[in-house]
């Protein structure tokens, strides 16, 4: 099995934290697992036969297809957070007013090099937001489009990011295949779970 190591990184800026998870999954393709982020339980279809990585002692968790020394690396990292305005503004750029999601700016509208567009997200029982925006800086080869997101089920957000192109292989976009696997979860309200990130019954 192979192990999953991911760097998170937030929507804007250059601040990068890395996670420690103590478990990881592998599993058949358009399977359904259930899982386990902190205080976040769900079911979520497994994508390409992806990796999940996560339990319920630490916040962070992640999906990822491929090694990430091949081309065809994707990843989702994922983080639970008790659902607040600020919460949403920091980790996916939204907010919701009047009953629509809407980008949050924070009255200083983003550079129009960002090319930040808006991606309303529906699932289950769950809905919420996403954007991508362009990355601006570094080398014109390496720069990516980012994806961030927050899904909102009662009091909890499961947010998160993911590089879903390179601008210079506009081809090589992944953004479908993230959307089709946030589009598949289901959050669990039911049975305790155990560490290891596996619902029990």
């Amino acid at each position: 099995m192979r192990k999953l190591t991911i760097t998170w990184m937030l929507a804007i800026g250059g601040c990068i934290h890395t996670p420690v998870w103590a478990s990881t999954a592998a599993f058949k393709a358009d399977s359904v697992a259930e899982h386990v982020i902190g205080d976040c339980q769900f079911r979520m279809k497994n994508i390409e036969s992806g990796d999940f990585a996560g339990n319920s002692s630490t916040k962070f968790g992640g999906y990822s297809v491929g090694n990430d020394s091949d081309s065809k690396f994707w990843a989702v990292h994922m983080v639970c957070e008790t659902l607040h305005p600020e919460v949403l503004a920091e980790r996916a750029n939204i907010k919701k007013m009047n009953g629509r999601w809407e980008i949050e700016d924070r009255g200083q509208p983003f550079p129009e090099g960002l090319r930040v567009r808006l991606y309303v997200l529906k699932g289950t029982n769950w809905d919420g937001a996403g954007t991508t925006l362009d990355q601006t800086d570094g080398e014109e080869n390496r720069r990516t489009r980012g994806l961030a997101f927050c899904l909102v089920h009662e009091t909890k957000a499961l947010c998160g990011s993911s590089d879903v192109m390179y601008l210079t292989h506009p081809k090589s976009s992944v953004l479908n295949k993230v959307l089709k696997l946030l589009n598949s979860i289901e959050f669990i309200d039911g049975p305790p779970y155990n560490k290891t990130g596996t619902v029990t019954r």
